[in-house]
């Protein structure tokens, strides 16, 4: 069995979780992040590939983007009372200068005879919300690790 993620839903790209039975369908969840490298970044990916190294700044933009996604499809699981998604596939598609991730998988609701499992709830003060800058006081989108307006990080 492949994880996934697994922070409070779990997630496999199996079609179903050994030693548990799928008691309730949900339907089709996902979740999609789109990043693009622009000049800067070009430069920066064209330099390690040069030296022979490995491109760590498209590693990032592709892991953090790889984490929105999975975050959306979970966020839309836990919101239809599922506490699992099954059949997960993480697919990439690069279009011009953008790179598309997107996570599709079944939300389901898994039971045991030995053993219940429940995800925590998203509150509004977790991972789910999105907060207010500290230096701008706008908005932070979810998951986005600095403000977009002035590029202050988010407070912890």
């Amino acid at each position: 069995m492949s994880t996934i993620a697994s922070k409070e839903l779990l997630i496999v790209s199996t079609p179903t979780v050994p030693g548990w039975k799928i008691s309730q369908t949900f339907g089709l969840v996902s979740g999609e992040s789109a990043f693009a490298t622009g000049p800067i970044g070009d430069l920066s990916i064209g330099l390690d590939a040069m030296l022979g190294g490995q491109v760590s700044a498209m590693t990032t933009l592709v892991g953090e983007a790889r984490d929105r996604a999975v975050f959306s499809a979970r966020e839309a699981a836990f919101r239809l009372g599922a506490n699992a998604i099954v059949g997960c596939a993480v697919d990439y598609e690069t279009i011009s200068r953008f790179t598309l991730v997107s996570v599709t998988g079944t939300a389901v609701r898994i039971e045991s005879d030995h053993e219940t499992y429940e995800p925590k709830t998203p509150s509004p003060d977790g991972d789910f919300a999105e907060i207010q800058c500290q230096r701008c006081g706008l908005k932070i989108p979810r998951l986005e690790p600095h403000c977009p307006h002035c590029a202050a990080p988010r407070p912890d």
